[in-house]
């Protein structure tokens, strides 16, 4: 048994056959320590492990929607799985262990792991952070405070945690520490390359390396709570950047990346001094740089023919944009600052240079009457032209949900919407938009999209 200090590890679930960049994030955090760390993504584990259980179905649901919690068999295989994770970070005799929440869909399963390590191993140290452990102002109860009321974990983290976790491991200061306050990094470009070496490439389907190269915004969308959280845009130079992946193409042999930022080109200055390097570098070696990234479209005086061919030459694979709506109306009330002919223009540029796309769309956006709605029918009539290149999928959501640090949300009365008691179960009711009218309006959407050629995906009621 090979014992190190600290273990980190995201845990299950979030619908990915991609690695989760977390541990390996916070493995580059622990080296500059000097303690030695071990990292696990049993997310991917535990993806792989379902597809050999029968009607795994229902432990998915378990995990998504806190279904199936009264059926025996269910909950015998999530015990199953909390052993099976338990005894992986217990082979490796860690002091600390650290556990990363990617949503709140790996809450429940937290509770039963750390119950499980704590009734056996009361003297290893838990800490907790990720998305899934911010406390929503909607049910005021915090997460972490909560557990460590329990007695089941030690510390939580609340934010971006890279120097809280330097602060505690060090004993340096406790800043950051079990607060409900949002961490926010002053300076992106003082934090340590992630540190993959633990992974294990041969688990996942699609085997590309996450990194960030900015942290919040440059939008401020009705719907969106990322520029409450990270209030200001910040981002790393791009020669960092493409130092990093250039790091990363030496130490894993993958020259595929995915950028997790909300926007790669929310500075367009930077953006064009990347897109060169990346360009410069594929124009002199056989192994391509590719990536993937979120972007936003922007009209043409902004981003320009040249831009566009630089994007492609950079090895820009797909770029996956919430476009939202399909009517300008619409997207003028999101904030979204883009119009149908930037849209337009974006996809004729997309083609030429032959660049991906993936459109994010919310179908019954709070003011979207019958008459928008066939609009945005008419929209996909009208644009077949591109519906297999360059928009490679279509992604609606399970409708728009209003979540409670958005400005729909807290502002509720001044949208003209009433709140429910799930954050999908909003209504207009001055326009008769309940639940039941966008699920309709989702299926008709979904079924014309398909006949006339375009690839959409779906997904089912959010997690509330």
């Amino acid at each position: 048994m090979n014992r190190v200090d600290v273990v980190i590890a995201s845990l299950p679930y979030v619908d990915t056959n991609e690695p989760l960049m977390a541990p390996a994030l916070l493995k580059g955090v622990v080296n500059k320590t000097g303690l030695t760390s071990y990292t696990f993504d049993f997310n991917i584990e535990v993806i792989n492990e379902l597809q050999l259980v029968p009607d795994s179905t229902k432990i998915q649901k378990w995990f998504l929607y806190d279904e199936f919690k009264d059926c025996q068999e269910t909950m015998q295989q999530v015990e199953i799985l909390v052993q099976y994770v338990a005894n992986r970070i217990l082979s490796k005799n860690p002091n600390w262990i650290c556990l990363s929440l990617f949503c709140n869909t790996a809450k429940a399963f937290n509770v039963k792991l750390c119950q499980y390590i704590k009734r056996l191993h009361p003297e290893k140290k838990i800490i907790i952070g990720g998305n899934g452990v911010f406390t929503d102002e909607k049910s005021k109860r915090p997460y972490g405070k909560i557990l460590q009321k329990m007695k089941i974990i030690d510390h939580y983290i609340v934010g971006d945690g890279e120097e809280s976790l330097y602060n505690l491991l060090t004993n340096t200061t406790d800043n950051g520490v079990d607060s409900d306050q949002f961490q926010v990094l002053d300076d992106l470009s003082k934090q340590p390359f992630s540190d993959y070496s633990d992974y294990d490439w041969n688990q996942y389907r699609l085997k590309r390396i996450p990194m960030y190269s900015s942290r919040g915004c440059v939008r401020r969308c009705t719907f969106c709570d990322v520029y409450k959280l990270w209030k200001k845009f910040k981002l790393k130079s791009a020669e960092d950047v493409f130092d990093e992946m250039l790091w990363q193409i030496q130490q894993t042999g993958i020259s595929d990346f995915y950028f997790r930022d909300s926007l790669i080109n929310g500075s367009i200055s930077e953006y064009r001094k990347l897109t060169k390097l990346l360009a410069e570098y594929n124009a002199v070696n056989e192994k391509r740089i590719t990536w993937t990234s979120f972007f936003i479209f922007r009209p043409e005086t902004q981003m320009t023919d040249d831009d566009w061919k630089l994007t492609g030459a950079s090895g820009a694979d797909e770029l996956i944009i919430g476009v939202e709506s399909l009517v300008d109306s619409i997207r003028y009330h999101m904030r979204k600052k883009f119009t149908n002919k930037d849209m337009r223009f974006g996809f004729e540029m997309a083609k030429k240079y032959n660049i991906g796309l993936t459109l994010l769309l919310i179908i019954g956006y709070i003011n979207e009457t019958e008459k928008d709605f066939e609009e945005s029918l008419q929209w996909l009539r009208d644009h077949t032209e591109f519906a297999t290149m360059p928009i490679r999928n279509l992604s609606a959501g399970g409708t728009l949900t209003v979540t409670d640090l958005s400005d729909l949300y807290q502002n509720a009365e001044d949208f003209n919407i009433t709140l429910g008691d799930k954050i999908y179960l909003w209504e207009n009711k001055s326009i008769n938009l309940t639940f039941e009218v966008r699920e309709q309006r989702k299926e008709i959407f979904t079924n014309l999209a398909r006949s006339l050629g375009y690839k959409i995906y779906t997904h089912e009621q959010p997690v509330s």
